[in-house]
């Protein structure tokens, strides 16, 4: 007997009426069978909805006619949940969660691949890809799928570290990207309801961080989970959650600053073509989502080691993590809509750097700017946040590390101090913050350090270029 396989939603159309003839000549059994996920079946078809639910309604009437043993599908776990009610066209008795694979056996399935490949995986790749993806089944098919078909690899099959690091900073959003049900979790973000996408930003600013929510948004925790961006952590009872993944928040942070930014002004540029860095801080602090930043400091573990005045040493401040998610979004929706530059939330370094240590997890600066011009001078950025003079001196270095990894890259370090009141910001003297060595500004490194007050209403940016310290500007910071 020939049993039609139904993949898409031409078929699907084709079959619904067969289907419904079907009711009225009981003799006539057809046995169909409902292959891929119902996503990618009625979306297209969006009529075939309704009508394909009232067929499997009136085969459940009329059992007795049909040799139909079960209906089942197959999909994320979106289609049975939505908001905490069934948005499943079943009526779904039990979801299978889906298990994360350990750091073991993502080692042992890339090992599989490699030996089906004919190719060798450097050490430490495997490490990498569960730190990415987190052991999430499909991030981690999305990443065998790119070391499969884009990662370089060199004339004997070896597939480097250094090739992988260096796709994942630059390619692998992308790469995800182009797989379809990776493409439909992320497209759900525009449909979430309003506090959906507020709770969103708010884990976003904790980076991977847990946090622990009240009840009132624990029901919307639970739907970001069924989407897939978020996990429990620990008892259900305890509402703890954080991210999925490193990946997933990526994946996030490049569609919020797709959709959400629209950012018209001018580029300031200096007469080489280069971003003055400065100057386009100043425009994207405007730009910052006002609610997201005054919320940050509750989702945040970062507390203030700061020692400029009005600074709430000890206390909760927004994290590191926070102004990234910002800062990325900004710059990369203002790069892109200009054509002037490609922005990346992360850039492979340290394996970059001649003689460096092997590592298995990456070191990476935050922010890498590319132009788009032949010859146009690669950027890094490096945050960091409430820090002390030590932790700020540190990240110079790590910085001018960074440039050099990149073909002596143009390099800023950017501090963020969140301090308690907009006159505490506005009081904090350029004599009071820590700035990079004589030599380290002759090597090429900026400073930027953003004074905030906690309630996001005031910074005062202070700024080194060229080896010179400028005048403090001071910038309204966005309500919302």
């Amino acid at each position: 007997m020939r049993i039609p396989i139904v993949t898409n939603s031409a078929a699907l159309a084709a079959v619904v009426p067969l289907c419904s003839a079907s009711l009225t000549r009981a003799v006539h059994r057809q046995p169909f069978c409902l292959h891929d996920c119902l996503l990618a079946l009625l979306p297209p078809h969006a009529s075939l909805d309704a009508q394909f639910l009232g067929t499997v309604r009136a085969i459940q009437q009329n059992m007795d006619a049909y040799g139909i043993q079960c209906i089942f599908a197959v999909g994320p776990a979106r289609i049975p949940f939505t908001e905490g009610k069934s948005g499943s066209p079943f009526n779904v008795r039990e979801g299978v969660p889906v298990r994360f694979f350990s750091a073991e056996q993502v080692h042992a399935l890339l090992q599989q691949f490699a030996a089906a490949r004919a190719v060798v995986l450097e050490e430490g790749i495997g490490a990498d890809v569960h730190e990415l993806a987190a052991g999430h089944a499909g991030l981690v098919c999305c990443c065998g799928w790119a070391l499969d078909t884009a990662v370089t690899r060199e004339d004997s099959g070896h597939i480097s570290l250094a090739a992988w690091r260096d796709y994942r900073a630059r390619h692998i959003v992308s790469s995800a990207f182009m797989l379809s049900t990776v493409r439909i979790m992320v497209d759900s973000i525009s449909a979430m309801s309003d506090d959906a996408k507020a709770l969103l930003d708010f884990v976003l600013a904790a980076g991977d961080a847990p946090i622990t929510l009240d009840d009132h948004r624990c029901t919307l925790a639970q739907y970001l989970a069924a989407e897939g961006w978020l996990l429990s952590v620990g008892d259900v009872s305890a509402n703890t959650y954080r991210f999925t993944s490193p990946l997933a928040r990526r994946l996030a942070m490049r569609h919020i600053s797709e959709k959400r930014m629209h950012i018209s002004d001018v580029l300031p540029l200096d007469k080489e073509d280069a971003l003055i860095m400065p100057a386009a801080v100043e425009t994207t602090l405007k730009y910052f989502s006002g609610s997201t930043m005054r919320a940050a400091a509750a989702a945040s573990t970062t507390l203030s080691a700061a020692k400029v005045a009005g600074a709430p040493v000890g206390s909760p401040v927004p994290s590191e993590a926070a102004y990234h998610f910002q800062l990325f979004a900004a710059l990369r929706r203002w790069m892109s809509s200009t054509d002037h530059a490609d922005v990346y939330s992360e850039a492979d370094s340290r394996a970059l750097v001649p003689d460096a240590p092997r590592q298995p997890r990456k070191q990476c600066a935050d922010v890498l700017f590319i132009g788009r011009k032949p010859g146009a001078p690669r950027h890094v950025l490096e945050l960091v946040a409430s820090a002390n003079e030590a932790d700020i001196s540190e990240h110079y270095t790590r910085a001018l590390q960074y440039m050099a990894a990149h073909s002596r890259a143009r390099g800023t370090c950017i501090t963020f101090t969140a301090v308690r009141s907009a006159l505490d910001a506005d009081a904090v003297d350029a004599e009071s913050l820590t700035w990079p060595t004589l030599t380290q500004l002759d090597d090429g490194l900026e400073a930027i350090h953003v004074v905030h007050d906690l309630a996001w209403t005031q910074a005062a940016v202070h700024f080194t270029r060229d080896g010179r310290t400028f005048p403090k500007q001071l910038v309204a910071l966005p309500a919302l």
